[in-house]
């Protein structure tokens, strides 16, 4: 056990791999950087990214020390048995199937706790605040108490992740001593074999079933006011298949402050690697949220704005029986919904559930994907389907083919569009879209933002069509030629973010050469505005990356430029770049 905790002392340590010789050099009248405030504002201001947070800690003792509120706030320790703790990466800055398993043991973790100097200043101002608990089949929560002292952690967390083999797990979190959780998810990872998914695919709950577990569910009985987790407002849910293993009443009546729930479906047609609960589960779930509402009022569940709904398969008639009756009479303020709509289904299915919040909707999120591409998803042109969105203000479709864009004719107050069709080879035709004429008078003077991926505008008519739609643009992220390049600099002159990829821009459209005269035609100097720029992949690869004219006269002369990406390393001089970096302290590329 010593011999463990030693082990994992260097991992949790403020300022790992150091010694007291680390500042040599660094003086902090020479090196302004080293300032306390001014590290103070650097550190909670930039963005948190787990790697960059891991090399900057390792700059200096100052860096680590004044890093480690943020690194605590943000990073996530994850405590599981799995596999032996990782030497170098013990942290994630998110939760994530592929980095679950870094971290510390729960014996490891509790030798720490229980130390009486706290070294790994675990129970101080500077304590980890997201905790992600792997169950293996030998750790359960019926003993995990003796092993986590949840009186000393418990108060601290603030978002707490469970997953393991037990769907029993759950029913044994002590919700009365992590008073301050604003986020929970659980995930139960028991996965069916063959024979089983197929009973389960064609099986439903028989009606005794059904009858017992909705009786349980009826009877509320309010808990006392410590179990209460009056701060939590993001809730996560996937159940493979199981059914909940305490009862929904006694769950959800100690989240009265809910914002977001995610619910993760078993889907009809199944690809055999998505999971989740079964459609009469779903069911009982919300009238369980219509239960307590109904007894304790309609305060409860007031804030729940965002509904979120995974591998969604069921036909119109399935909809009725389960979803869609209790969630008309439970009466969610829903303002952004979220519905992953499983391969095989039409979204047309799905009218009713749009129909419900119409009027409420300000962000409408439309997702799937398939094994093959002949299963896509197709937005056909009836959509919205006779239905008005007077307050849509956001509106994404993911992995879905959108060969009409006449719907935008029917939702006056959009800001957002973003077209994500990644998941099969064929790439829409959205430019041919709009110079086919049917949108030709069509002005959206609110949308700012624009995202398309896997489309390619080579096409100078294009991109004048579009800024013709959208004239007041501030965001936009598509691919761009040569010549959609320069029709964009000319046009669309306001734009404060550009994101390009795919990327067939050369050195002569960024600087609107001709003839080897620079400025000669519209560039990437015309864009005053432009704050944020990231260029994809080179169509022509690494050979035609940025030059050091492109660097030195394109680049650096936007004056409000003030964050750059590239994918592709520069192919400049040594100077150039080094002039590049100076300006873009973060700057990086992904070769």
């Amino acid at each position: 056990m010593s011999k463990r905790l030693a082990s994992s002392k260097s991992k949790l340590s403020p300022f790992p791999g150091r010694t007291q010789d680390s500042n040599q050099g660094l003086n902090k009248s020479i090196h302004p950087l080293l300032l306390f405030p001014v590290l103070t504002n650097i550190f909670e201001l930039i963005t948190f990214n787990a790697t960059d947070f891991k090399n900057f800690r390792l700059v200096c003792k100052d860096w680590a020390e004044v890093s480690l509120g943020r690194w605590r706030k943000e990073a996530t320790l994850t405590l599981t048995q799995k596999l032996p703790p990782s030497p170098d990466d013990d942290n994630s800055d998110s939760f994530s199937e592929d980095r679950n398993t870094n971290g510390l043991s729960p014996l490891e973790f509790l030798g720490m706790v229980n130390m009486p100097e706290d070294p790994f200043q675990l129970l101080k101002t500077n304590n980890f605040r997201k905790y992600n608990i792997i169950l293996s089949q030998h750790v359960f929560f019926n003993n995990i108490e003796k092993l986590i002292p949840w009186t000393k952690i418990g108060p601290l967390m603030t978002h707490l992740s469970v997953s393991g083999s037990s769907d029993k797990n759950v029913g044994r979190v002590p919700f009365q001593a992590v008073p301050n959780l604003e986020s929970f998810t659980y995930v139960n990872n028991d996965r069916p074999n063959t024979q089983e998914l197929f009973y389960l695919m064609i099986s439903r709950y028989q009606p005794e079933q059904l009858r017992n577990r909705m009786n349980l569910n009826n009877q509320v009985t309010m808990p006392p006011d410590s179990h209460i987790l009056k701060k939590l407002t993001k809730l996560d849910i996937d159940l493979k298949f199981k059914a909940f293993p305490i009862r929904w009443t006694d769950f959800f009546i100690r989240l009265p402050n809910i914002k977001e729930l995610t619910l993760r479906s078993f889907p009809k047609y199944t690809c055999f690697n998505s999971y989740g609960m079964r459609v009469e589960e779903l069911f009982i779930l919300f009238q369980s949220l219509l239960t307590i509402r109904e007894a304790l009022g309609p305060g409860y569940f007031s804030q729940l704005s965002t509904l979120k709904l995974v591998n969604l398969s069921f036909d119109t008639e399935e909809l009725l029986e389960t979803i869609l009756h209790p969630l008309r009479n439970i009466g969610l303020p829903i303002t952004s919904l979220s519905l992953k709509i499983c391969s095989g289904t039409d979204v047309s299915a799905f009218r009713p559930i749009f129909g419900l919040y119409s009027d409420t909707l300000e962000k409408l999120e439309i997702s799937g994907g398939a094994f093959y591409s002949k299963y896509n998803l197709s937005l056909s042109e009836e959509f919205p389907y006779r239905l008005e969105f007077p307050n849509l203000r956001e509106l994404c479709f993911h992995g879905t083919d959108c060969y009409s864009l006449e719907f935008l004719k029917k939702l006056p107050s959009l800001r957002v569009l973003e077209l994500r069709h990644d998941c099969h080879q064929d790439i829409i035709a959205t430019g041919n879209i709009i110079s086919s004429g049917a949108l030709k008078d069509l002005v959206l003077p609110q949308m700012e933002e624009l995202r398309v991926n896997n489309e390619y505008w080579s096409n100078k008519k294009i991109v004048k069509g579009f800024a013709c739609m959208m004239p007041n643009l501030k965001k936009l992220k598509i691919g761009l030629g040569n010549d959609g390049f320069g029709m964009l600099c000319q046009i669309w002159k306001d734009l404060e973010s550009l994101t390009v990829e795919p990327n067939a821009i050369t050195e002569s459209a960024i600087l609107g050469s001709v003839k080897g005269c620079k400025y000669s035609v519209p560039n990437i100097t015309d864009l005053k505005e432009l704050t944020s720029l990231t260029m994809g992949p080179s169509q022509f690869g690494h050979k035609r990356g940025l030059s050091g004219d492109s660097i030195v006269h394109g680049i650096l002369a936007c004056q409000k430029l003030k964050h750059l990406t590239l994918a592709s390393p520069p192919k400049a001089s040594k100077k150039a770049v080094e002039m590049l970096r100076s300006k873009f302290p973060s700057f990086d590329y992904q070769s």
